[in-house]
């Protein structure tokens, strides 16, 4: 059995990835939160831990195999509001992390943010050794911890892997919190909300679900070859209107909803695909769920929660 330290093990993507890991492995949930459901799992131990905040990881790092990180304290859509505040939290947290892991034997899979970090203008499926090009605070806080653990590697021989992952979207395990634009779409309609979409619809993004992220990553641990940065995602893009066509014609609306456009934000880029082909040919790995599937599988899941009186919270 491996013994994972999952940092942020709480969030969308840790529940998620801590759920499968805990099946075959011992795993750590180290956050400021415990959710219920950790507590009646098989192979799960949890410890209250603010990631911006400790002095030192080493509690952590006892007999651990690997560290997955996936805090971030920014957001995609986060411009250079409080930036050095940012960089802090979220840069020098991980230097104090790095620092601890000198000298030991764990190796640490960073999740990483292929939705921003290469930025406007260049390819598209963006590869992983195309240029990176920080269009918001998000992009930058993400490009400065790869770069550190580059640097880490040569100077410490830090072993790490980078997954950088496109637009998840989907629910969390066991709980009625969502993620991403699809889901967010889904709940506005059927209570009638109105959507709001920046700019003209016509920005395009690889969407990707959860399931598939999970298993991305679960693929990305077993590897055992010399590659350490990964794109992650299906390698299809769809605008914010297609998709929003996708889940008028899923949920068979008798008349449409109620959207508004509003003036694009700084942060947005036009248009962003990954190339998965790296992935696929070292791992093996694919995505398994299409765009209408998964779109079909959140509106199951969330007239799921419904029906079961579980709040439903963007």
């Amino acid at each position: 059995m491996k013994k994972y330290v999952v940092l942020g093990g709480s969030g969308f993507i840790g529940r998620n990835l801590v759920s499968k890991l805990s099946k075959d492995n011992h795993v750590l949930v180290a956050d400021r939160f415990c959710r219920p459901e950790f507590e009646t799992m098989k192979n799960i131990s949890y410890m209250k831990f603010n990631f911006t905040e400790e002095e030192s990881f080493a509690p952590l790092l006892d007999d651990a195999d690997t560290i997955i990180h996936l805090v971030s304290t920014l957001f995609a859509k986060d411009g250079t509001e409080n930036l050095g505040a940012e960089v802090s939290a979220n840069v020098l947290s991980t230097i104090r992390l790095l620092e601890d892991m000198v000298g030991r034997n764990a190796s640490l899979l960073f999740v990483s943010s292929g939705g921003t970090v290469y930025g406007e203008g260049g390819e598209s499926p963006a590869l992983e050794d195309d240029a990176k090009h920080a269009f918001c605070g998000y992009a930058l806080t993400k490009t400065m911890i790869e770069n550190t653990l580059e640097l880490y590697k040569n100077q410490h021989g830090l072993r790490y892997q980078t997954v950088r992952l496109s637009n998840p979207y989907g629910f969390m395990s066991t709980s009625g919190r969502m993620q991403g634009l699809i889901p967010i779409m889904v709940n506005r309609i059927l209570h009638e909300e109105p959507i709001t979409i920046w700019g003209d619809g016509e920005n395009i993004r690889d969407y990707i679900f959860i399931d598939d992220v999970v298993d991305a990553i679960t693929a990305v641990l077993n590897y055992e070859g010399q590659e350490n940065i990964f794109n992650v995602g299906t390698g299809v893009g769809y605008s914010n209107n297609e998709i929003l066509n996708l889940v008028i014609e899923k949920l068979s609306l008798e008349k449409p909803p109620f959207v508004q456009y509003s003036t694009s934000r700084k942060c947005d880029v036009r248009k962003n695909v990954l190339n998965i082909e790296k992935i696929t040919k070292c791992t093996g790995w694919k995505p398994k769920t299409g765009i209408e599937e998964g779109i079909e599988l959140v509106i199951r899941e969330y007239k799921t929660k419904i029906q079961s009186s579980i709040p439903v919270v963007e």
